[in-house]
């Protein structure tokens, strides 16, 4: 089964879990940008600058071309698959 790129995401659980959440991923980010201004004294090590670039990309290849963001996998199927199939439905 083909799996989106997870470098640099955030899963929901734990990382054995391993699929990547675009919610997750951007308060990851968030959270590690806000400690990166407290001195590290306090806070530890900060993150390595491209885990945060990793991140990043991540979450703008969820993007949709409506300009939303997908949950955990980019737009695959066409939108008539999409109106006929509403998540959460069963088929």
């Amino acid at each position: 089964m083909y799996r989106h790129i997870s470098k640099g995401a955030w899963v929901f659980s734990t990382p054995d879990n391993g699929w990547q959440v675009s919610d997750c991923t951007g308060e990851a980010l968030k959270a590690a940008l806000m400690l990166s201004k407290i001195p590290s004294e306090i806070v530890g090590r900060k993150l390595d600058t491209r885990c945060l670039y990793n991140a990043v990309d991540v979450i703008l290849s969820f993007q949709s071309n409506s300009g939303g963001f997908s949950a955990w996998e980019p737009v695959r199927a066409p939108r008539w698959f999409e109106f006929s199939h509403k998540e959460g439905s069963n088929i």
